[in-house]
């Protein structure tokens, strides 16, 4: 009986791992295509849920190559805009995926969310939890650029607009 108690044990163990590891996959896929239903609904859902946590990353000084994941959408930046950014790291958007940044400001850090297939309107606000957000169209997509409601916010939402551009086809 020892040997049939013991096979047992281990089948229940197996088919827990296997539930466990079922969910967790689901909630990764999940999280990573939650089919938001307009584009300000993703940016505050993406803000709450992964933008607060990266500006604290950035003031640890963790980031990801920044040229290499512009280059992966075909976008490239000046040196002045690049040069403040602390942290920069591949992220989910409502129509694929994008580049999420934090830029050091002189009124702090603010998020930069780059949507290359995201169509929006160009100069929309969004109000949300004391942040302030506007949807920027740009000739290599879109970004929305977040900081919070005290922050003086219209020389990035220009500098933003202004320097993100398409990189420079190879020869």
């Amino acid at each position: 009986t020892t040997p049939a108690q013991s096979n047992k044990r281990w089948q229940q163990f197996a088919i827990a791992a296997g539930v466990l590891m079922a969910v967790g996959v689901t909630g990764m896929v999940w999280n990573m295509n939650r089919g938001w239903d307009s584009v300000e609904d993703y940016v505050v859902d993406h803000f709450e849920n992964d933008g607060k946590k990266l500006l604290v990353m950035a003031e640890d000084g963790r980031s990801h190559d920044l040229a290499d994941i512009l280059a992966r959408f075909g976008i490239q930046m000046t040196d002045d805009l690049a040069g403040s950014v602390d942290y920069s790291r591949i992220c989910p958007t409502p129509d694929g995926k994008g580049v999420h940044l934090v830029i050091n400001t002189s009124q702090g850090p603010v998020s930069v969310f780059l949507m290359p297939e995201t169509p929006v309107s160009d100069g929309q606000d969004i109000h949300f939890d004391g942040m302030h957000a506007r949807l920027l169209s740009l000739n290599t997509g879109s970004a929305v650029v977040i900081g919070n409601d005290e922050q003086e916010l219209e020389n990035i939402f220009a500098k933003v607009h202004a320097v993100l551009m398409p990189a420079a086809a190879s020869a």
